[in-house]
């Protein structure tokens, strides 16, 4: 995987187009473990590595006036990308 930042993951979240132009207000994702939201987080400004091993809520959503949506998926990071734990659909 390299030396991802979660800084730079957080900005290719962000670099995604909006199907219908909606805002991105928050995180793009977290840690898992003992505490709801924990490191990694991916967020601007985070110098966190991602490395192999690690357990990450993606949760890149988009936000409009009066519409919003965030899908939870959990992936573990490996050492070239990750692996979907998360057996759900993300269609919309």
């Amino acid at each position: 995987m390299g030396n991802l930042l979660c800084t730079g993951l957080f900005l290719r979240f962000c670099s995604i187009p909006s199907p219908r132009g909606l805002d991105y207000p928050h995180h793009s994702g977290h840690g898992l473990g003992a505490d709801w939201h924990e490191e990694p987080r991916i967020v601007p400004g985070s110098d966190t590595v991602l490395e192999a091993g690690m357990v990450v809520a993606f949760e890149p959503g988009n936000y409009g006036e009066d519409l919003g949506v965030r899908v939870e998926q959990i992936v573990l990071v490996t050492d070239d990308g990750c692996e979907a734990l998360s057996q759900h659909s993300l269609d919309l």
